[in-house]
């Protein structure tokens, strides 16, 4: 969204759109005008205090179908950037086939390259939570933000 509003903020009169994130029941919510972004989980859009929605409003149902719907208005929009704004928002989606499952030995990139366990698979949005074990023999954890060698690697890998 930072480069459509760089790209075409005088072209963008307004845009809005909810997103179902991988791993999260809640609803990603935002809206523009121009330049100005706002968005936020149902939570911070709904609730107050960040509390959670009431009656349900913005959560997703288990018979509801995740889907994204983004929605631009604007000068030419569609003639001119259809196909590269279509485009660019189905390059966002997630990944089906993650290259590691629960329980397989990584590296993760916390504080260097260290040992870790993956423990979770989309966890409020990530897809991969970790289990790192230090030097000292403590553990914490991490996630990693995107299936990505730069984050997460097998535990031979070299760069």
């Amino acid at each position: 969204i930072s480069s459509l509003k760089q790209d075409l903020g005088t072209e963008l009169f307004r845009y809005k759109g909810v997103l179902a994130v991988k791993g999260c029941d809640e609803k990603y919510i935002f809206q523009g005008v121009h330049m100005l972004f706002s968005g936020g989980f149902a939570s911070e859009a709904f609730g107050s205090n960040g509390d959670a929605p009431q009656d349900g409003q913005g959560i997703w149902h288990p018979s509801e179908q995740r889907e994204c719907r983004f929605v631009f208005i604007g000068k030419n929009i569609k003639q001119k950037h259809g196909e590269r704004l279509r485009s660019g928002f189905l390059e966002c989606a997630a990944e089906e086939n993650l290259r590691f499952k629960v329980g397989d030995a990584v590296k993760a990139k916390a504080r260097g390259w260290m040992p870790a366990t993956v423990i979770k698979l989309w966890d409020e949005g990530y897809p991969y939570r970790m289990e790192v074990q230090d030097g000292d023999g403590e553990s914490f954890e991490v996630w990693a933000p995107m299936d990505d060698s730069r984050f997460i690697r097998a535990p031979g890998q070299i760069q």
